[in-house]
């Protein structure tokens, strides 16, 4: 099996086509301008997945995923290979932390983050969300 790769995607252009993509893949809610500003920061891993990060003031960075819902390629290590990449970008951009909120309405994601070490953050870009935080 070939192994997957990372690949940052810097290209304005580009970009926005992962944008496009990643509401087609159901991503939970409208994309804007501040998902794709130059602060920034996108990445394909493989074919069937698009993480994006954004550095906010307060030093974190919000940390985005999603997946294609067609993809075959099996999720367990593939996804732990992929947060501890998110957690290696995150030292890179020297963030304090990294955000997530579980968008979904099954609560699998909160579940794997809280497995990975991730607890549940008082720092909300969003209110009405539940986010959790991993402190680099």
């Amino acid at each position: 099996m070939r192994r997957r790769r990372f690949q940052e995607v810097s290209d304005p252009q580009s970009v926005r086509l992962l944008a496009d993509i990643a509401q087609l893949w159901g991503y939970p809610r409208e994309l804007d301008e501040s998902d794709w500003h130059p602060g920034a920061i996108w990445f394909r891993f493989g074919d069937d997945v698009i993480f994006w990060m954004q550095k906010l003031e307060s030093g974190y960075a919000v940390v985005h995923t999603v997946r294609d819902p067609y993809s075959q390629a099996p999720k367990g290590a593939e996804a732990r290979r992929l947060f501890h990449t998110i957690e290696f970008i995150g030292d890179l951009i020297r963030a304090k932390g990294l955000l997530a909120s579980d968008c979904t309405t099954t609560g699998e994601v909160a579940s794997y983050l809280q497995r990975l070490g991730w607890v549940e953050s008082d720092e909300r870009p969003t209110p009405e969300d539940v986010w959790y935080v991993r402190n680099l």
